[in-house]
């Protein structure tokens, strides 16, 4: 009876008895139904901030890989429209003694004189190693000669007996092992520039000739102006032969002993 009592004073829930979803919603505070208004604002909010964070990180990334790294000679580059081709230069291209003058000119300026805060800006170490003028400064060279020397060497080696007819053994295998290193060097420069104008693949013969194709192009491509980083470096140039260093550690050492 007691049990029967109780559970007519308190029935079992039934789904009648559940509460609904709008009675709940009906019974909202003002604070409830200010979160609910504020949530969609709140992530508009976040997702505004994100974009333009995002945007900045961009920019100023950007900005980083576009400047130039430090180079005393960044006042004076230009730059200028070229044909990507337009035939062999005859001044580079020939038999040695019909290009040897014009190559060592080219190369004339390799080695220049550079002061101690350019060499610092350009993050040289400094140490006991390091080549030093009697008269101040020290024994430079800008990458582009230094592709250059390679290039040339390269141009040299076609002609290894003209260039070195007296060559030791030695001196032949340290060659092979220079031109492996010059052509990585070339690799690298050639990559890390990238020239993206286009040649177009002509026929020029039937499929049994040799050759039977050529590629051509009218393509431009922007340059650095030549003359104006060549006429930097001929006012540092040290003339070969005639400029004197100081003794390095390992001539101090032979002295030592």
């Amino acid at each position: 009876m007691i049990g029967l009592l109780k559970s007519r004073l308190h029935p079992r829930p039934t789904e009648s008895h559940e509460p609904l979803i709008d009675e709940k919603d009906e019974a909202q505070t003002p604070n409830n139904r200010f979160l609910q208004i504020s949530k969609p604002l709140l992530l508009k909010v976040v997702l505004v901030f994100y974009v333009l964070f995002s945007s900045i990180s961009l920019v100023v990334l950007g900005r980083n890989y576009n400047e130039k790294p430090y180079s005393p000679v960044n006042h004076v580059l230009s730059y200028e429209r070229q044909a990507l081709y337009f035939g062999e230069d005859p001044r580079f291209t020939g038999l040695p003694e019909e290009v040897d003058e014009a190559w060592d000119y080219l190369l004339e300026p390799i080695n220049i004189r550079m002061t101690h805060d350019e060499l610092e800006q350009s993050r040289a170490t400094f140490t006991d190693e390091i080549v030093q003028l009697t008269d101040g400064g020290y024994v430079s060279v800008l990458s582009v000669h230094h592709e250059l020397h390679c290039l040339d060497a390269l141009r040299r080696n076609i002609y290894y007996s003209y260039y070195y007819p007296n060559a030791t053994e030695a001196e032949r295998r340290y060659s092979v092992m220079h031109m492996s290193h010059c052509v990585d060097t070339i690799r690298r420069s050639l990559m890390c520039k990238a020239d993206i104008a286009v040649y177009t693949a002509y026929w020029i013969g039937d499929h049994d000739a040799f050759p039977n194709k050529e590629l051509r192009s009218n393509s431009d491509r922007i340059c650095v102006n030549w003359e104006a980083i060549d006429g930097w470096a001929r006012t540092r140039l040290l003339p070969k032969d005639k400029y004197k260093v100081k003794p390095g550690p390992f001539e101090k050492a032979l002295k030592g002993n």
